[in-house]
């Protein structure tokens, strides 16, 4: 008789322990699942053939969520020029010695938000406009240029990534 008391008492305890923790543990597995599926991944593309609209090096989001823009440093030629500061980015610009009108140089932000499957011009420009004579100065400049991107997710995970094309 006492089993059986015993057994009713305990038995509904021990299964809603049983279920309270699943629950918690369906709960931390969900979160996991929520921010792995918004996680960025900023890469610099260069694109050097004449078939793209686009002819340069551009700033792309090929993650499966938002990215926040922390900050992009381009060393070039021994030289490290911040590409978020406007002036830096003139400094850069005049150090590559690129002064057609049909350059294109990407403005960036501290804490832009670059959304997934987006590109971002980092410089470059269309190929009919640029000619050959420059497109041949851009590609031997993204051989020698190398970009560090820092960004988070919107989790404040912080992500780094680093490209370099030097031969």
């Amino acid at each position: 008789m006492k089993l059986k008391k015993a057994t009713k008492t305990y038995v509904p305890v021990f299964i809603a322990i049983i279920a309270l923790a699943v629950s918690v543990w369906q709960g931390i597995v969900t979160r996991e699942h929520n921010r792995l599926s918004m996680t960025p991944n900023l890469v610099a593309i260069p694109h050097m053939k004449k078939a793209y609209d686009f002819y340069g090096i551009s700033i792309d989001n090929n993650g499966v969520g938002p990215a926040i823009l922390k900050n992009i440093t381009v060393t070039y030629e021994g030289k490290t020029y911040n590409a978020v500061d406007k002036n830096e980015m003139e400094k850069l610009v005049a150090g590559l010695k690129l002064t057609f009108s049909s350059l294109h140089i990407g403005h960036f932000e501290r804490g832009m938000f670059v959304a997934k499957k987006d590109s971002i011009h980092f410089f470059g420009g269309n190929p009919d406009d640029l000619g050959e004579y420059n497109q041949i100065r851009i590609r031997k400049i993204v051989e020698r240029i190398s970009i560090k991107i820092e960004y988070y997710s919107i989790y404040k995970e912080d992500f780094t990534s680093l490209h370099s094309w030097k031969n």
